[in-house]
């Protein structure tokens, strides 16, 4: 480098005998020989030393390094290979530069500001973690931690923030915050009498106060809502963050009975760290899995204590945290809409293996699945009906569950619970009857998701074909026709009524088409008839009403074109032939075709009722059409958005039997076709 800038201070207190690199003190003869040349010509500055000279640092580097190669006194192998490296460094400055540039983030001018105040707020949490926090220290280390959060590079630059190490930064403050917290119980568990004071009152008797808890836990939760969207920032943001996954699942047991933490809980955490990722899913370990199944074995035998201490009625087991479990398992076996064969095969050997993670309906002598919804379902309404004793639909509901002779008993046994109800603004009640609904739809979903494929049945697998009758034996085809057949409460309201819902039904319909199908066109008809119809029905009762857009009819719209339209789609060809079932022939398509006039169905769910409709179309016979086309007559020269699908219908209809009404119709279906195609040139010739 010409000039040369050395600190003479530095150079004079050099020695010789001080224990340093040999590359290094390489580099120091050389300065040192060079300088000791040129002393002449050096001027001296403010205690600086300009060197200044025709050669630069690195041609003398290169020129006394050649000169000593040359020299024969020189035998150490170990010099020897740090000169030819040194030599080799100095025409090597291209790679250098491109090395350096791989560890080099580039960011737009417009990001400065953003970067500056991520790295101070950084900073600020890092000087934390080396002092004892107080409450004071833990709100500016939540501020900070807020602050990194709403900061766009957070969002916009995922590399940039896995570079600097924020997630190692972040999960070491959650984890001392945790060891913390242990530390506190287990100080506290060794007082007499702290979690609750036993106290006589006036009259002698013994009354159970529950001493108040301070539970700091806003610091571990703000830390798991980071880490969660750090995981969803990147791909390789997940892997990193894959490495913790352990100590994750060790405190995945906590902050999952509150709803309003949902998503910032430590298991939320290692949910975020394997969803939708095929590579790290294969990766998981059967430790990994056995922790979760130890967890969720322990809420089918045991009360979920915080709840009970929240004035929660006992039922015996812990569906709340159980959901949240089988959720986990669920993104490790469904990863990226395909089923991770190794994960699946693992998690049913593992619920085999502890019957009790399956709740108490499913194993041993439990009731089976139907017998559970239905309690669960009564549970619900029981709650709603406490709060609203005025709502007659809510009483009409209840009371046709309570007729029902293995549910006659209920009543009593919730009067004797003594169920709470929620208080005025109640943000964090739970309802425990929506909770056990919630917790066997999931398990039945996640069963069915560990269902093998048809290909893999017939490649004549045993584990496969073992599997299957497993989940099999696990639920009867009896209990899901009969759960399908239940009936939604339909209330006036835009929020969701209690008991069933359609998610809960959309779970039975995975598990029937995976695990069992629909072998024949009886039990196809049967399940239109008791179950299908009726809920189709419902969409479209509720269309009719003033709550059109509220979240029932929404979710009965993507149940029924998510899950039933395609089931029936898929299986059109058990139309044909059925002239002894004209009748519900015909039902099927009046009721389909009022449900694609529903105002609140999107595009796509139109499109899936239309496909359907041509399917279904294409196995009728014409006379079949005739009721149809009386009404199409009136509704599709109106040429709206509504009148698309019929048009689609009818196109595709026409078509398929444009020789029939040309030799053999009646002549109702001849006016009738006349009058459609006269109205529908009226109509566009008006436009």
């Amino acid at each position: 480098v010409n000039p040369l800038i050395y600190k003479q201070s530095n150079v004079n207190e050099l020695d010789n005998n001080e224990q340093i690199s040999l590359f290094s003190r390489l580099l120091e003869t050389l300065i040192r020989h060079a300088i000791k040349q040129k002393n002449g010509e050096t001027i001296v500055i403010d205690k600086q030393l300009t060197y200044k000279s025709g050669k630069t640092l690195c041609e003398v580097i290169k020129d006394t390094v050649i000169k000593w190669g040359r020299t024969t006194h020189i035998n150490d192998p170990n010099l020897i290979r740090e000169m030819f490296k040194l030599i080799y460094n100095q025409y090597d400055g291209i790679q250098q530069i491109s090395q350096c540039l791989e560890r080099t983030y580039v960011i737009n001018e417009k990001s400065v500001p953003d970067i500056t105040l991520l790295l101070r707020k950084l900073s600020i949490v890092r000087a934390l973690l080396t002092v004892q926090m107080d409450s004071d220290e833990e709100a500016i280390m939540i501020s900070c931690l807020n602050d990194i959060m709403d900061n766009r590079v957070f969002y916009q630059h995922p590399d940039l923030m896995r570079s600097l190490c924020v997630h190692e930064t972040v999960m070491g403050v959650m984890v001392n915050r945790l060891t913390k917290s242990k530390q506190e119980q287990t100080s506290m568990s060794s007082m007499n009498d702290i979690d609750s004071i036993i106290q006589i009152n006036e009259t002698g008797e013994n009354q159970e106060i529950h001493a108040p808890k301070e539970d700091k836990v806003e610091l571990v939760t703000t830390c798991c809502k980071f880490l969660s969207y750090f995981c969803r920032t990147s791909r390789h943001n997940q892997r990193a963050m894959f490495e913790h996954l352990s100590y994750l699942l060790e405190n995945s047991s906590m902050l999952l009975s509150r709803p309003s933490l949902r998503g910032s809980a430590p298991l939320d955490v290692a949910s975020a760290s394997v969803m939708d990722n095929n590579e790290l899913a294969l990766a998981l370990r059967e430790s990994h899995l056995e922790k979760i199944a130890s967890y969720l074995s322990r809420c089918g035998t045991t009360r979920n204590e915080e709840l009970y201490l929240q004035g929660y009625h006992d039922i015996g087991w812990d569906p709340v945290d159980g959901e949240r479990f089988l959720d986990f398992l669920k993104f490790c076996v469904w990863v990226n809409s395909d089923t991770v064969e190794e994960n699946a095969d693992l998690v049913v050997r593992l619920l085999i293996r502890r019957p009790d993670c399956l709740g108490p309906a499913l194993r041993g002598e439990g009731g089976g699945l139907l017998k559970a919804i239905r309690e669960g379902i009564a549970q619900s309404l029981y709650i709603a009906r406490r709060q609203n004793p005025d709502d007659p639909v809510i009483q009409a509901a209840y009371q046709e569950i309570i007729d029902d002779e293995s549910m006659h008993n209920l009543n009593e046994e919730y009067d004797h619970l003594q169920v709470r109800l929620p208080y005025a603004d109640d943000e964090e009640y739970i309802d425990l009857g929506a909770a056990e609904l919630s917790f066997y739809s999931i398990l039945v979903e996640l069963l069915g998701r560990c269902a093998p494929s048809e290909e893999t049945i017939k490649m004549g697998k045993q584990n496969a074909i073992r599997a299957k009758s497993i989940l099999k034996s696990l639920v009867s085809m009896h209990d899901l026709e009969g759960v399908l057949g239940l009936k939604f409460l339909l209330s006036n309201e835009n929020s969701m009524p209690p008991g069933l819902q359609p998610a809960h039904k959309m779970s039975i319909i995975l598990f029937l088409e995976r695990v069992y199908g629909i072998p024949d066109q009886e039990t196809f008809f049967r399940l239109i008839e008791e179950a299908f119809l009726p809920d189709i029905r419902c969409a479209t009762i509720l269309d009719m009403g003033t709550v059109s857009e509220s979240d029932m009819a929404l979710a009965l719209n993507r149940y029924l074109c998510t899950n039933i339209i395609p089931l029936m789609t898929s299986h059109a060809h058990y139309f044909n032939n059925c002239d002894h079932r004209s009748s519900l022939l015909q039902s099927i398509l009046q009721t389909i075709y009022r449900l694609s006039k529903c105002r609140s169905l999107t595009k796509n769910q139109l499109d899936t009722i239309c496909g359907f409709l041509l399917a279904f179309a294409s196995q009728l016979k014409p006379s079949m059409m005739t009721p149809l086309l009386r009404k199409l007559v009136h509704d599709v020269p109106e040429l709206t958005d509504q009148t698309i699908v019929p048009l689609r219908m009818l196109t595709q209809w026409y078509e398929q039997c444009s020789r029939y009404y040309t030799i053999s119709a009646t002549e109702e279906e001849k006016r009738l076709t006349m009058v459609l195609f006269q109205k529908l040139f009226d109509a566009l010739a008006s436009r």
